[in-house]
C-alpha cells in the first residue's frame, strides 16, 4: 500500500510539473482543493467545458484486483488529488463498477468526473449496459459515456446501422448520460471511420486513444486521429502512455495493480 500510495503521489507530481510546461495549455497555477485536500491541476475536456484532472484512474484494474487493493486503489487516488474516474460494463463482468459503486461513488460522487463504456453492438445491448452500469455504479447520470473498443471501418459501421449513436443519443436526451465518447485500443482507421461518418453530427465530445512515445512507429494515433479530433475541438483522453507500469524499470515498478492509466490532454 505504500508503494502504490507512493507511486500515485509521484506521478501527481509529474503531472502537476508538466502543466509548467511552454506550450502545455494548463494552469500551473492551479491551486484547488475540496474536502478532501489538494486536487491535481485541471484541464478543459474538449468542447464541453467541463473542467477534469490532468490524471485519471483506470478502472479496469479495479475489477480484476482483489477487493482490499481496489478500495485502497480508489481511496490513493483520491489522496494523490485524482478526480477523474474511468470504468465500463466489460471490466471483469461489471465488478470494477460494482466496487466503484461500493467504494468511490457513496462518499465522493459530487466530486468526481465519472465515466463508463459500452461494448454494445446494437441499439439494445447498449441500452441493457447503461442501465447496469448506472445500478452497478448507484448512480442515476454518467458524465461521460463512451462507445468502447471500436476495432476496424466495419465495425463502426455495422454498430451505427444498428441504431448504437442513436441509443446514445436517446440516453443523453433522458438525462442519464451527460456526454458521449467513443474509444479504440489498436486501429486509428476505425477512429478516422467513425470521425467520418459523424463529420456532420455533433454526437461525440470526446475520443480515447493511445498516446506514447511508441505511437509513431506503427499505425499512428497521433499522426492520423488527432489532428482531425482537435480540429472538432473533441477532448482527447489518452491511454496506454506508461505501458501499464512497464514504462518503468522493475526496481521503481509499484506493487499491486496499476491503475493510473487515462490523462485527458486537450
Amino acid at each position: 500500500m505504500a508503494n502504490r500510495r507512493f507511486f500515485i503521489k509521484s506521478i501527481a507530481a509529474l503531472t502537476a510539473g508538466l502543466s509548467a510546461t511552454p506550450g502545455i495549455s494548463s494552469n500551473p497555477q492551479n491551486s484547488e482543493s475540496d474536502r478532501l485536500g489538494s486536487i491535481l491541476p485541471k484541464r478543459k475536456l474538449g468542447r464541453t467545458n467541463e473542467q477534469v484532472t490532468m490524471l485519471g484512474t483506470g478502472g479496469y484494474h479495479i475489477g480484476w484486483t482483489t477487493e482490499r487493493d481496489a478500495q485502497e486503489v480508489i481511496e490513493a487516488a483520491l489522496e494523490g488529488g485524482v478526480r477523474f474516474f474511468d470504468t465500463a460494463e466489460s471490466y471483469s463482468a461489471g465488478l470494477s463498477e460494482t466496487r466503484y459503486g461500493k467504494y468511490l461513488t457513496p462518499k465522493y460522487r459530487d466530486l468526481i468526473f465519472l465515466m463508463s463504456k459500452t461494448t454494445g453492438k446494437d441499439a439494445k445491448t447498449v441500452r441493457d449496459h447503461l442501465e447496469g452500469t448506472l445500478r452497478r455504479l448507484r448512480t442515476d447520470q454518467l458524465d461521460l459515456y463512451q462507445v468502447h473498443a471500436i476495432s476496424t471501418p466495419d465495425d463502426v459501421d455495422n454498430r451505427i446501422s444498428q441504431g448504437v449513436l442513436e441509443e446514445m443519443q436517446k440516453a443523453k436526451k433522458e438525462g442519464k448520460i451527460r456526454h458521449i465518447g467513443f474509444t479504440g485500443h489498436q486501429n486509428p482507421f476505425a477512429h478516422l471511420r467513425m470521425l467520418e461518418q459523424t463529420n456532420n453530427l455533433e454526437v461525440f465530445d470526446t475520443v480515447l486513444m493511445p498516446v506514447n512515445v511508441l505511437d509513431q512507429s506503427y499505425f499512428s494515433f497521433i499522426e492520423n486521429v488527432m489532428p482531425k479530433a482537435l480540429a472538432r475541438n473533441l477532448g482527447i483522453l489518452a491511454i496506454k502512455s506508461l505501458a501499464d507500469g512497464r514504462f518503468f524499470s522493475e526496481k521503481n515498478k509499484p506493487t499491486g495493480p496499476l491503475t493510473i492509466r487515462s490523462s485527458p490532454i486537450t
